[in-house]
């Protein structure tokens, strides 16, 4: 029934806080738990239910409306939706948003940012953003104002002809605030990146052109952010001259094919990381051509790592060069600036894949947005799946293996018990699925029951008053972890899709800064 152990002994919050309400929840026949005023899945529509929405407009400070603002909007369980962007005439709306609290960020996501980031209405970070509450209707009039902030400006080229860069990604970060902003060099080489706050920044340069071919550096000539020199911003200021050399790079080449036919593949993602033992960094990706070329460049002198995989119909199995199978025997392809590293090939095998249909075990019906989850009997190995509107899915490509089979409800709104195949509560119990290279395992099939919940209402010990932002987390009692919450501004919180059985509820001011005490319930420390 879990996925994820947390041993309590490692847990340790400081900072009081009593439960005033707290039920467990079952409904309908024995053995089969239901949650409590929940829909019936008949009533959700692509695994959300049908909603309200969000509008208004987003502006400058003492200017006109702003184009091109991203505007994030995200539930309290930090659940975000799909990010949309102001037209033209700075509007923006976001719909099919279910009922509930949600907190808004206005971002400067353009190439060139120019203005500082924040949270409606006016606050500068997520713990103090007003709340919005949307029904089934749309909430308008939430607005934004944005403030044009600090900047770094300057002049990338190449640092042996001395000619400008075009298409040079420029990005300015402050750690401690979280301030960043951005820019590109246009076709003289000049960038300016915006939107900062007063602080000292690390400025990277990246070539982000279609095909890369200079080396990625930090501010001033260093390789990483470590040794990067910061760069003093201050708000409503630029800060000029802050320009970059490049070096044109190394780079890797060859050629994909299919393992069986000696055809070439297109669309293989060829990923090139630092062959460093615990780097998981990826440096560059490129995908092969029809002829199954790829290139992959920009790379400064030293060993890398290469990986093929099958980024779009997920058909081949994924290799390291030299047809290494393992991540932990891959071999290093060496790389020199300037120079052309060709030859590294890879011939691709076909995988297998596991298959089935999800469905509700009371209805038949079928269920759309379940987790699939694909894990080797060693469970390091893992792959992922959703279900579609038939209940349907399907995961591959896999290597020949036993598996083990993982269904959990990961909608926002999830009320289905998860469950291991075949209908098991723990992975010790699971059956393993049998898979063979280029085999379709069909008939891996589950059907979830619906689950109680578990509901309650925080407040404050002394005042009575209601908290929200209070985390509420729950295990059952050989402490694994099995669903959690964060009150609202009613102090109230739910978490549904729990199996029959007992379980341990915990509750943490996770606000920031926090100021009550962490409990047990009922009142335990």
């Amino acid at each position: 029934m879990t996925l994820f152990r947390l041993p309590i002994k490692h847990v340790v919050w400081v900072c009081s806080l009593s439960v005033v309400v707290l039920s467990l929840v079952f409904l309908g026949g024995v053995g089969i738990p239901r949650l409590a005023g929940a829909e019936s899945p008949d009533s959700i529509v692509g695994g959300v239910p049908a909603g309200g929405g969000i509008s208004g407009m987003v502006s400058a400070d003492g200017g006109g409306p702003l184009e091109g603002i991203c505007v994030y909007v995200q539930e309290a369980s930090f659940f975000d939706h799909d990010p949309t962007t102001t037209d033209d005439g700075g509007a923006y709306e976001v719909r099919g948003l279910p009922p509930g609290e949600y907190l808004v960020r206005f971002q400067d996501c353009r190439d060139s940012t120019l203005y500082i980031s924040e949270w409606y209405n006016d606050q500068p970070d997520r713990s103090s953003a007003d709340p919005i509450t949307v029904s089934d209707q749309e909430v308008s009039g939430i607005d934004a104002i944005l403030t044009e902030g600090g900047s770094v400006a300057g002049t990338v080229t190449d640092l042996e002809t001395g000619d400008p860069l075009e298409g040079i990604c420029v990005s300015a970060d402050e750690v401690s605030h979280g301030s960043s902003g951005s820019g590109r060099t246009d076709a003289s080489g000049k960038y300016v990146a915006g939107g900062l706050v007063s602080g000292n920044f690390a400025v990277r340069f990246r070539d982000c052109n279609e095909a890369p071919t200079y080396v990625l550096e930090w501010y001033d000539d260093q390789e990483d952010l470590s040794t990067a020199d910061p760069i003093s911003v201050t708000f409503g200021e630029q800060t000029s001259g802050i320009d970059a050399a490049l070096l044109l790079g190394g780079s890797i080449n060859g050629v994909v094919t299919d393992e069986a036919t000696g055809e070439p593949l297109a669309d293989i993602c060829v990923s090139v990381r630092d062959a460093s033992f615990f780097s998981f960094f990826t440096f560059l990706v490129a995908q092969s051509d029809s002829s199954g070329n790829y290139s992959v460049g920009a790379l400064a002198s030293g060993d890398y790592t290469v990986e093929f995989s099958d980024c779009d119909a997920g058909v081949y199995l994924t290799e390291w060069h030299n047809d290494r199978r393992e991540f932990f025997a891959r071999d290093p392809v060496t790389v020199t600036v300037g120079m052309k590293t060709s030859g590294v090939d890879a011939a691709l095998a076909v995988g297998g894949s596991i298959n089935g249909v999800v469905t509700d075990e009371s209805t038949g019906e079928p269920l759309a947005d379940i987790c699939v989850e694909i894990n080797d009997t060693s469970f390091f190995a893992f792959r992922f799946a959703q279900t579609d509107s038939s209940g349907n899915y399907s995961v591959g490509p896999l290597a020949s293996a036993d598996y083990h089979v993982f269904f959990v409800d990961c909608r926002s709104q999830p009320i289905y018990v998860s469950e291991w195949y075949d209908n098991r509560e723990d992975a010790d119990t699971s059956d393993p699925v049998s898979v063979t290279i280029g085999v379709k395992t069909s008939g891996v099939d589950a059907a979830l029951a619906i689950g109680g919940s578990i509901n309650g209402t925080v407040t404050d010990e002394t005042t009575g008053e209601l908290l929200a932002d209070i985390c509420v987390s729950v295990q059952d009692t050989p402490f694994s972890f099995a669903g959690s919450a964060r009150t609202d501004s009613s102090g109230n919180y739910s978490i549904a899709g729990m199996a029959s059985g007992d379980y341990q509820v915990f509750f943490r001011d996770c606000s920031s800064p926090p100021v009550h005490a962490s409990e047990w319930y009922d009142n335990r420390g």
